[in-house]
């Protein structure tokens, strides 16, 4: 149940005073406009209902219950503008009982994959069961029903299949079907939580429910169970990662806590990669800082992952930025949780916000204000040399140590290099015509110089 836009609310469950329609009761209000909604859920296994099961007062969707609640409980309890909401998964069988509500709620939405669709009922269907209900419950009948509103939710498949494509998006189709059972069960976890809600620690005491601001710290609790491995925005080292083995225990030296520098193409991010993914913390978490607008997306697309903080709540001013980032630190204490600031190109003024977790900053800038720094000029010569080798025939070995030193020991050079004489060799060998590093270095010579 999910409304757009930014809303302050109170929840309750199980709320007597609400009673027949008291599952869920939520107060909410938007541009100072209160509003209640008392939803009862009603779950039928064959998926359909039809005008007998509603009118037969022995029946489980027997609206009778309803209407003698809200005559005698409702009316009384509840003066504010309130909606009465019947939510099921059941669909109505019989023509000229529901209508689809042209008024419904906009702000209502389940998600992008599909809507809920609201129903109230025919004027007809009305007429007839005023004419049968029991007669002190006629005077009732007209208001009951110009509150009521039918929801049809998605049934278990269907609501399976939108979660399952949200997950899909952050995860690939394994990992998303694992995360689906272990997101039920987090949320199985946390229901014992929301059952606690006259506890006066966490309640609204004039609304008796749940406030929003507990919501808020249950959802974060929900994705600590769900995500005991959050690696955002992370990619795997690279499978033909070679060299800087001497850098790696560096950086280890240093407690994974350094700015490694160095000119582009130098394997910057590759070496924070390749310690990250060998270090196997708790979570990783990598933010593109090439330049400020990127790092204030990056941050806000972090922010509202695990804390669900909307972009358009931030203001574009530093002490906001300071502030999300502080609670994105707090929300990852008590785990070990390695922050890569990738492509930094001023002094990292956020760094101290993180003291608690282990920092990685790359930057193109040798002169950056951070210690301790590690200054990474690329492949040692023996290192580049094997690194051509492992890609190129062994008939090549003649000719590998020219070959890195025009790419002046870079690495990213180097791998685009072979890439290049790799893809030529076998387009060659199609036509039978042969292709090396002596070609390769005499084609791109005058470019060069």
């Amino acid at each position: 149940m999910l409304w757009r836009g930014n809303f302050k609310f109170d929840l309750s469950i199980e709320n007597s005073i609400a009673h027949p329609f008291d599952d869920i009761v939520v107060k909410y209000s938007k541009q100072r406009y209160i509003f209640t909604r008392l939803i009862q859920c009603k779950n039928k296994e064959s998926g359909e209902f039809s005008d007998f099961d509603l009118k037969d007062s022995k029946r489980g969707y027997s609206l009778l219950k309803y209407l003698r609640g809200f005559h005698t409980n409702i009316r009384n309890n509840f003066s504010d503008d309130y909606e009465l909401i019947l939510c099921t998964n059941a669909r109505c069988t019989s023509a000229g009982v529901l209508n689809l509500d042209a008024l419904n709620d906009q702000d209502l939405i389940a998600d992008n994959d599909f809507s809920i669709p609201v129903y109230n009922f025919t004027q007809n269907f009305k007429d007839i069961y005023r004419n049968e209900c029991p007669y002190e419950l006629t005077s009732s009948c007209e208001e009951f029903f110009g509150k009521l509103r039918f929801w049809v939710t998605p049934n278990t498949k269907e609501m399976k299949t939108v979660v399952l494509n949200e997950l899909k998006k952050m995860y690939d189709r394994e990992v998303a079907e694992i995360s689906y059972f272990f997101l039920l069960e987090a949320y199985r976890n946390v229901l014992e939580d929301v059952k606690v809600s006259t506890s006066p620690k966490n309640v609204n005491r004039k609304t008796k429910g749940i406030t929003h601001e507990y919501l808020t710290e249950l959802h974060k609790k929900v994705m600590k169970i769900c995500n005991s491995r959050i690696w955002y925005e992370m990619c795997d080292p690279k499978a033909d990662f070679h060299g800087m083995d001497d850098y790696l225990k560096l950086l280890k030296s240093y407690g994974g806590s350094a700015a490694i520098v160095g000119p582009e193409g130098a394997g910057k991010t590759e070496l924070a990669i390749k310690f990250a993914s060998d270090e196997k913390p708790d979570n990783c978490i990598f933010i593109d800082s090439k330049d400020e607008d990127t790092f204030r997306k990056s941050v806000h697309t972090l922010a509202f992952y695990v804390l669900r903080i909307k972009p358009e709540d931030f203001e574009d001013d530093a002490k906001e930025l300071q502030a999300v980032l502080e609670e994105v630190n707090d929300f990852f204490l008590g785990s070990k949780t390695i922050f890569i600031f990738d492509d930094v190109k001023d002094d990292f003024k956020y760094a101290t916000i993180f003291s608690s977790h282990q920092v990685i900053i790359t930057s193109g800038e040798e002169n950056l204000n951070f210690d301790p720094k590690i200054v990474l000029n690329g492949f040692k010569a023996t290192e580049a040399e094997d690194f051509v080798l492992n890609h190129l025939p062994e008939e090549e070995r003649q000719t590998v140590s020219k070959l890195t030193k025009f790419c002046d020991y870079n690495p990213q050079r180097i791998r685009q290099a072979v890439d290049i004489i790799k893809g030529t060799i076998k387009l060659r060998e199609l036509y039978g015509g042969t292709f090396g590093v002596e070609e390769f270095l005499e084609m791109n010579e005058p470019q060069q110089s």
